[in-house]
């Protein structure tokens, strides 16, 4: 009963000191205690989280419900005096500008940065897909984004051929990377394309051509000597006669 009580005290004041904690968080141990803004743990008490509020001005880096906009000051934000951690913003005139708005300035009152003239399309930026085989220079879309380009489908990104005749692989037109897990064939065939330009698929074949010639001279040389009549000659000296 004493629980019972205390756990409803504790409620109360949480609600007329607005701590944000809306409800009590129940708890065995004071492991069980997540991490509220602006708030230290203090105990798991009668099975319930208890807090303490940190004093107001306190750093709460990150913590605010925004985060991450181009003028926000997430490193700044800070606790007011009801226990909230109020998100930061960088100054006014703090440029924000992207190359496909161009001088776009913080206006001291909100973490977005404001809207202006966008880039005309094609100004040069750089985009979310880089430094792939298959990637081409990115470019603004005229509307404020900076759009992924890639090189045109059938463009050889990593060239096959060799003595073991690898394929060769090409663009896809829809991603920067050369796909090598699977045969990516140019003009839409339907199976995989051999690079012989370099000569080395020929060479290789020649190779092979010579070797079977050789094998079928010696084949002929060895059944032409079989076939011969043998010739004895009898040399008059007390020795066996020599067959030639």
């Amino acid at each position: 009963m004493r629980c019972v009580l205390r756990a409803v005290v504790l409620v109360l004041a949480a609600i007329a000191t607005t701590t944000a904690l809306s409800d009590a968080i129940s708890c065995s141990t004071i492991a069980n205690c997540p991490t509220v803004p602006c708030h230290t743990v203090s105990a798991c008490s009668c099975g319930v989280c208890h807090y303490t509020q940190l004093a107001a001005k306190t750093l709460c880096p990150g913590q605010s419900c925004s985060n991450g906009r181009p003028c926000d000051d997430d490193a700044k934000d800070f606790c007011n005096a009801n226990g909230k951690c109020v998100d930061a913003v960088k100054r006014a005139g703090t440029k924000c500008e992207t190359p496909c708005f161009k001088n776009a300035k913080c206006d001291g009152e909100s973490g977005m940065c404001p809207a202006t003239k966008p880039s005309r399309a094609g100004t040069a930026c750089t985009g979310s897909n880089n430094d792939g085989l298959c990637d081409a220079p990115d470019t603004c879309d005229g509307a404020g984004q900076c759009k992924d380009n890639y090189k045109p489908k059938g463009t050889l990104c990593q060239a096959g051929g060799g003595y073991s005749n690898k394929p060769s692989y090409y663009c896809t037109g829809t991603t920067g990377t050369c796909d090598s897990s699977s045969v990516v064939l140019a003009a839409g065939k339907a199976a995989p394309v051999y690079e012989e330009r370099s000569g080395a698929f020929v060479v290789s074949a020649a190779y092979v051509a010579v070797g079977v010639a050789g094998l079928v001279v010696v084949a002929a040389v060895l059944v032409q000597q079989r076939r011969a009549p043998q010739t004895v000659l009898f040399v008059d000296d007390g020795y066996l006669p020599l067959v030639m």
